[in-house]
């Protein structure tokens, strides 16, 4: 029983200390949950920060490396505190040096960069903060931390929290069932009276590696041309190589000069919808981040609706 207590007291102690109504304990959180932190921007900023992080003792904050421009070999004043380049991969980076808490400059990343950095970090136990002067970039539901004047804002999206994520595969696996069931007749139609087959069409995945999906076809041209062709990708949601509501569908001849995904590919998605070969990589980047940071299943809902009417 004692064991089972460990949690909740650890937890109760966080959730007083943040309520700033016992200051006293920030002090004592501080000690108990300093959390291994690294911060990327330029050497200007980045110095700044850790002075103010190194300042305030009940920060809690534990700088253990920051990210630089390539150029700079070492932190101005800090010289022990080791110095990564920012072509190094950062999920890597997080859990070789057990991070717990990564901090990025306003200055040095745009909006669209952070989110892209935060959505390649999915899964890892982690949390993003920006320092920022302009409470605009919050995203998502956001807390802030003040260190001194310098505000720290949660960065934040729904999908990167599992949740969410057991939300979207439920929705996924029930929409996909009815319409497996409830098409059955017209494939049963389509493949013994007008001919049609299951043919292979293999895409890249939001890991960069290829998976094989089935189409209805009665040629052995790639295109798909008409809806109900499409009814055997409703089976890869089943089983989890395709979500109904996600990224672009990128052909596997495509893998040398496609953009890195950052939803898994979807049925359908906001991507889809406006035209994919009308758009932009870095548009279509926008649009899966926006989708990221605002899904919930009536948005889901609602691009499927979307997606229906288009035809």
């Amino acid at each position: 029983m004692a064991l089972s207590l460990i949690p909740g007291w650890r937890l109760g102690l966080r959730l007083l200390a943040q309520s700033g109504k016992f200051r006293f304990l920030n002090l004592i959180r501080s000690s108990l949950f300093r959390r291994r932190t690294l911060i990327v921007g330029s050497p200007h900023k980045v110095a700044g920060l850790v002075r103010r992080l190194r300042e305030r003792v009940d920060a809690g904050y534990e700088v253990v490396g920051v990210v630089l421009s390539p150029e700079v070999e070492a932190l101005a004043d800090y010289p022990t505190i080791p110095v990564y380049k920012p072509q190094q991969n950062l999920s890597w980076l997080i859990q070789n040096e057990r991070i717990k808490e990564v901090i990025f400059s306003a200055d040095e990343f745009n909006y669209e960069r952070i989110l892209e950095l935060v959505a390649d970090c999915k899964g890892l136990n982690v949390d993003f903060k920006m320092a920022a002067g302009d409470l605009e970039v919050i995203i998502g539901k956001s807390a802030i931390d003040y260190v001194d004047d310098i505000p720290l804002v949660d960065i934040d999206y729904r999908l990167s929290h599992a949740p969410y994520r057991l939300l979207k595969r439920g929705f996924d696996l029930v929409i996909a069932s009815l319409v497996t069931v409830f098409s059955f007749p017209l494939v049963a139609y389509l493949w013994f009276i007008r001919g049609y087959h299951l043919k292979q069409w293999a895409i890249i995945s939001e890991k960069g590696i290829p998976i094989d999906l089935r189409v209805l076809s009665k040629s052995t041209t790639k295109s798909v041309h008409h809806w109900y062709e499409k009814i055997p990708l409703f089976w890869a949601v089943i089983s989890g190589k395709l979500t109904l509501v996600g990224g672009e569908m990128i052909p596997a001849e495509k893998s040398g000069q496609c953009r890195t995904l950052h939803l898994k590919p979807g049925v359908t998605g906001l991507v889809h919808l406006h035209g994919s070969d009308k758009l932009l990589d870095s548009e279509k980047d926008k649009y899966e981040l926006y989708y990221m940071k605002n899904y919930s299943p009536f948005f889901d809902l609602e691009i499927l609706l979307k997606t229906i009417v288009k035809g």
